[in-house]
């Protein structure tokens, strides 16, 4: 597909990332997530990919984006561009590894 649509998930409430964000962008799909204040971590909205608040903007860009395909295949493009250099296979695990000295340390 071109548009990879993405929810986030209640128990993630204060982590915008989620492992759909970095497959659909890794393999060079637009995506399409809802709204979260923590997104611009990890993607530029609007630019690497597209956010939605409700289920009528989401059907909005939906139709926009398919209606737009340079626009659409340029913020995919951007986004996998930042993807693959910023939030590799390799980062992540170094992260996670991080983040489980910290808790152990405790």
């Amino acid at each position: 597909g071109r548009i990879a649509f993405n929810a986030i998930i209640d128990f993630g409430r204060t982590e915008a990332g989620n492992m759909r964000q970095f497959e659909a962008t890794g393999c060079g799909a637009m995506l399409l997530t809802d709204y979260h204040p923590a997104i611009n971590q990890y993607f530029e909205p609007d630019r690497e990919v597209v956010t939605y608040r409700d289920v009528r903007e989401l059907c909005e860009k939906i139709l926009y984006y398919t209606n737009h395909p340079q626009e659409r295949d340029e913020i995919a493009a951007r986004g996998q561009q930042r993807c693959l250099r910023e939030h590799s296979m390799e980062q992540r695990a170094d992260e996670f590894n991080t983040i489980v000295k910290r808790y152990l340390a405790k």
